[in-house]
C-alpha cells in the first residue's frame, strides 16, 4: 500500500471540515492507474488470407480497394506465440506526483518481476504499406509549421521531449504547460519556436507557474518532477538537440498511425465477430531499431487472447472479404446455398476509418475563425451533436 499523504482521516473534527470548506480544496486525490504492460507476438505459420470464393473456387478476384490501399500483406497464422506480461502500474494523481509501482521478486534483491504468461494461439498480421507511412510522415512535417497544426505539434512535442529528456508523458505535459504560462499563453508558431521557448525555461520561472497552478487547482499540487527536469535541461542544454527532431517526428508518426490502425482493427473485429473485449487483442511490431521509420516493416497483429485460440481471428479470416459476384451467386433465389454474413470484415473496418466528429468540428471551427464566419450559421450534419462556442 502506498501512502501519498492525501487520505481522509477517520476522525475528522468539525473544525477540520470547516477549514477544508473555507480553502475550497478537496482532501481526496483519486489516481488514474495505467498498467505497465509488455507484449510480444511471434508468428510461425503465416498463410496469405484468401477471399471467400464459395462456389466460384479457383476464380481470381481483384483485391478489395481499401485493403489494397492500407496493407501490402495480410496473413493468417494458426500457430503464433503470444506473451502478455504486466510489470507494474503507474499512478497519476491529479495535480500531484506520479507514482510508479513495480513488481519485485523479493525484498532483499529487489529484482524486477512480471506477472503474465505465454501461450499458443491464432493471429492475423496486417503489414502497413510503406506508401501510407510516407504519406503520413509528410503530413506530420507539414503540421510542424502549418497555421492549423497546433494540436498536432503539441502531441509531437510530447513525444519528442519524452524521448530527448527520458521523462514521463505527464511530466512532459507539465513542462509544456509551464512554457505556455511563461509565454503568456502565446502559442509558438512552429516547432523551432517551441524548442527555443523550452530552452529558455529555468527554476526561477517555475515559482510563479507553481503558484498559479496551486491557485487554479482544487487538489494538492506538486512540481517536484518538473523541477528535476528543469535542472536536467539547465545542466545539459544539448539534450534538446534540434537535429534529432526529424527522426523523432517520423518515429511519432509511424507509431501513432500503427496504433490508430490497431485500435480500428480490434474494434472492427470485435463488432464483426460479436466477441467480448477480452477475447481479442492487438499488438504492433515496428521492425528493428530504437526509432521507427517509414522504411520499417510495420505490422499490426490481431490475436485470440486464449490458449489455442477462441475462434475470433479465424472468423475474421474466413469472412475477410466477400466479392460482390460471389454474394450474388450464393444469394440468388432458389440457389439452395447457405446464407452469408450481411457484411464482411473489410466493410466493417471501413466504418471505423472515418474522421471523427470532433476532428471535423475542429476543422470547421478553425476555418470559420479564419474567414470571420459564425459557425452557428452553418448547416452542418454535426450541428445536432455539437454546439460551437468559439
Amino acid at each position: 500500500v502506498a501512502a501519498d499523504g492525501d487520505d481522509i482521516s477517520e476522525d475528522r473534527s468539525e473544525t477540520g471540515a470547516e477549514e477544508e470548506d473555507s480553502t475550497g480544496r478537496m482532501p481526496v486525490n483519486i489516481p488514474d492507474c495505467i498498467a505497465l504492460q509488455w507484449r510480444s507476438i511471434e508468428g510461425h505459420l503465416p498463410t496469405p488470407i484468401k477471399f471467400f470464393s464459395g462456389p466460384l473456387e479457383g476464380v481470381e478476384f481483384e483485391s478489395d480497394a481499401l485493403a489494397n490501399l492500407l496493407f501490402s500483406e495480410v496473413d493468417f497464422d494458426a500457430d503464433i506465440t503470444a506473451k502478455e506480461f504486466t510489470l507494474g502500474h503507474l499512478r497519476k494523481y491529479q495535480g500531484g506526483d506520479e507514482l510508479c509501482i513495480q513488481y519485485i521478486s523479493d525484498r532483499n534483491s529487489l529484482s524486477p518481476a512480471a506477472m503474465g504468461y505465454e501461450f499458443q494461439s491464432h493471429g492475423i498480421s496486417f503489414q502497413i504499406r510503406k506508401e501510407i507511412l510516407s504519406s503520413a510522415s509528410d503530413w506530420s512535417y507539414r503540421m510542424l509549421s502549418a497555421k492549423s497544426g497546433h494540436p498536432v505539434r503539441y502531441q509531437i512535442l510530447q513525444h519528442i521531449l519524452s524521448k530527448m529528456l527520458k521523462s514521463s508523458r505527464f511530466t512532459t505535459d507539465s513542462l509544456l504547460r509551464m512554457a505556455l504560462y511563461t509565454n503568456e499563453y502565446e502559442v509558438p508558431a512552429n516547432i523551432v519556436e517551441w524548442m527555443d521557448l523550452i530552452r529558455s525555461l529555468d527554476k526561477l520561472k517555475l515559482v510563479p507557474f507553481a503558484e498559479a497552478w496551486e491557485d487554479a487547482s482544487r487538489v494538492r499540487t506538486s512540481v517536484t518532477d518538473l523541477e528535476s527536469l528543469l535542472e536536467k535541461i539547465e545542466a545539459n542544454p544539448g539534450l534538446l538537440n534540434q537535429e534529432q527532431v526529424p527522426a523523432l517526428v517520423e518515429d511519432w508518426t509511424v507509431r501513432t498511425l500503427a496504433n490508430s490502425l490497431g485500435i480500428h482493427l480490434v474494434q472492427a473485429g470485435s463488432e464483426f465477430t460479436g466477441s467480448r473485449d477480452e477475447d481479442l487483442g492487438y499488438h504492433i511490431t515496428l521492425g528493428d531499431g530504437d526509432l521507427a521509420t517509414t522504411d520499417s516493416e510495420v505490422k499490426v497483429w490481431l490475436y485470440d487472447r486464449s490458449p489455442d485460440g477462441n475462434g475470433t481471428v479465424e472468423t475474421i479470416s474466413n469472412w475477410f472479404y466477400i466479392p460482390d459476384i460471389v454474394r450474388d451467386v450464393i444469394e440468388r433465389p432458389r440457389s439452395n446455398r447457405r446464407n452469408l454474413p450481411s457484411r464482411d470484415f473489410i466493410q466493417t473496418l471501413a466504418d471505423y476509418i472515418q474522421p471523427c466528429d470532433g476532428n471535423q468540428a475542429n476543422v470547421v471551427a478553425y476555418a470559420c475563425g479564419e474567414v470571420g464566419k459564425d459557425p452557428s450559421e452553418i448547416q452542418h450534419r454535426l450541428g445536432r451533436d455539437i454546439l460551437f462556442d468559439h
